[in-house]
């Protein structure tokens, strides 16, 4: 704003009506540059803050939505199957039989049915953390891989 004022130039921004040559119109603009500038910091504190809470262990963000009985028995029965084709819709066919006879193995987030991508998604993650990708990103990240089939805490 200094700036435009020693070079006599001024800005108009059309949508929001200011125009910084009037009284009116710099402090409108000063104080919306005011509030980005506070913005900024807070975002800055705030993730600064998460990283330490991430440091001491603790997980961050929603709670896993798969429990660890249906983890374990995801990997478990895949491990059986072995690879191949049409393996991870046998496991959701599996899973929907299952969850009719025991709620532990209910389909997350209130849903009626296991979907595909869900059983999908936990076997990708157990296949990084197999690989060690997800122990060398703890190493660089200075921190622990609690693999609880969640991924990276």
């Amino acid at each position: 704003m200094e700036r435009s004022v020693k070079e006599h130039w001024s800005v108009v921004a059309l949508d929001l009506s200011i125009d910084n040559s009037t009284p009116t119109g710099e402090y409108v603009a000063n104080t919306m540059a005011a509030l980005a500038r506070s913005e900024r910091r807070l975002i800055g504190q705030r993730t600064k803050d998460a990283l330490a809470v991430k440091l001491t262990g603790q997980r961050l963000g929603c709670p896993p939505y798969l429990t660890p009985v249906v983890q374990r028995w995801i990997v478990k029965r895949h491990r059986k199957l072995g690879p191949g084709r049409g393996v991870q819709a046998r496991l959701v066919r599996e899973l929907n039989t299952k969850a009719r006879m025991d709620t532990r193995y209910a389909p997350p987030h209130g849903g009626t049915t296991w979907r595909r991508s869900t059983v999908h998604d936990l076997l990708a993650r157990q296949v990084v953390y197999q690989s060690g990708a997800c122990n060398a990103l703890a190493r660089l990240l200075k921190t622990g891989c609690a693999f609880d089939g969640s991924g990276c805490t």
